[in-house]
Parts: C-alpha cells; sequence; structure tokens
C-alpha cells in the first residue's frame, strides 16, 4: 500500500513538472530560413542547445517572443529596407519588428549578397552597400561567420545569465518554497534559476500568489 502511493506522489510530481516546463518561457530561435531537413542538419551542431527553434516557412510566434534571430541570407533588397525602416518582405519585417522589440539579430556574413560583389561592382557603389551594412550594425544587429554561431549563441546565454544579479540567482536542483520566500523577503521580484531545476509545487503556488518573474538561464 505504502508503495501504491510513493508511485502515486513520483506520478504526481512528473505531471506537476511538466506543466511547469510548459509555462516558464524557454529560448527561442527564429530561422529566417526554410526549414528543409538539409537545413535543419547543416546547423544542428549550432542550436542543439537551445529548446526551440522555428523556421520562415513554419508557424512562428510573435516576434517579440523570441530570444534570437538568425538570418543566413540577407538579399540586397533587404539590406536597404532594413537600413531605411521599410519593410516590403517577410525577412525584412521581422528584422525591422526585431529591431523595434530589442530581439537579437544575427547575419551570417557567407550570406550578404552584395558582398559577392567585392572586386567587380562600382567602388562608389560598393561603398553605399557597405554604409547600408554599417547602419545594421548601428541598429545593434551582428553579423558574424557561419563558424562563430555557436560562440554567439554561448554569449547569449551568458549576457541572459549575468543579467541576474547573483543574489536572486539559485543554482539548485530543487528550488522550495523557502528558497523563493527568502529572496522575497529580502525585496528580489525576478528570479533566475537553472534551466533543468525542478521547482516544488509550493514553490510554483508561492510565485504565481506573489506575482514574482521566474526565469531559467
Amino acid at each position: 500500500m505504502e508503495k501504491d502511493i510513493l508511485v502515486q506522489k513520483i506520478v504526481s510530481e512528473v505531471f506537476k513538472k511538466i506543466e511547469e516546463d510548459k509555462e516558464i518561457k524557454e529560448r527561442k530561435i527564429l530561422f529566417l530560413e526554410e526549414g528543409l531537413e538539409e537545413t535543419k542538419l547543416k546547423y544542428s551542431l549550432f542550436i542543439s542547445d537551445w529548446d526551440e527553434i522555428d523556421f520562415i516557412d513554419e508557424g512562428i510566434d510573435e516576434i517579440k517572443n523570441y530570444d534570437l534571430i538568425i538570418c543566413p541570407k540577407l538579399p540586397i533588397m533587404d539590406l536597404v529596407d532594413i537600413a531605411n525602416g521599410r519593410p516590403s518582405s517577410k525577412i525584412s519585417s521581422i528584422i525591422i519588428e526585431a529591431i523595434l522589440y530589442g530581439v537579437k539579430v544575427i547575419c551570417l556574413e557567407e550570406g550578404i549578397y552584395y558582398r559577392k560583389f567585392k572586386n567587380l561592382s562600382n567602388e562608389k557603389f560598393y561603398l553605399m552597400m557597405t554604409g547600408y551594412e554599417k547602419k545594421l550594425l548601428s541598429f545593434g544587429v551582428e553579423i558574424v561567420k557561419c563558424s562563430q554561431i555557436k560562440n554567439s549563441l554561448n554569449n547569449i546565454y551568458e549576457e541572459n545569465k549575468s543579467s541576474c544579479d547573483k543574489d536572486v540567482y539559485l543554482d539548485k536542483k530543487v528550488v522550495t518554497q523557502s528558497d523563493i520566500e527568502r529572496l522575497y523577503d529580502n525585496g528580489h521580484r525576478k528570479i533566475c534559476i537553472k534551466k533543468d531545476s525542478l521547482i516544488t509545487p509550493l514553490a510554483k503556488d508561492y510565485v504565481n500568489m506573489n506575482h514574482l518573474e521566474l526565469k531559467k538561464v
């Protein structure tokens, strides 16, 4: 009988954990490229540590809900439109909206189309294109090589982690109500925990009751 009760408690905790994971926002990436199998395979080594990946041809969430937008290919038209704040395509619209919301945008150096003509183009025309690119950089857009994506993802993870005050980062596998209550009593309203931490039901109730922000990093 006691064994049955124990099993029921374990099953109950597992289901509660699943529900908690659904409610706590995980990190999300949006790729501005079609989600073909070869595309997913190409970038799988870079994005395996992230929880949720969407592609431009799939059902995507609101742009403000993403942690990162990756643009593998940037045509001249989109480069010019983004630099001038003129959304006229799906790519330019998404990137402009991301900039407005402060969502991180990364463009891959190899995919910036005008660069292919460096040794062929009229010099002044090419300089005009580089001027548009500099505008994107001034807007906070990051341009990296494909091989540097992993480092960029790690940097964003560390930025998210460092944005949490050390006093409110709980490096624990199991977060209890007393852990949350102690921080709340010290005036903290935003609490960071490990991505794989288990939150007890009482701790979750305390967070909801006191309208606290719980972030997994």
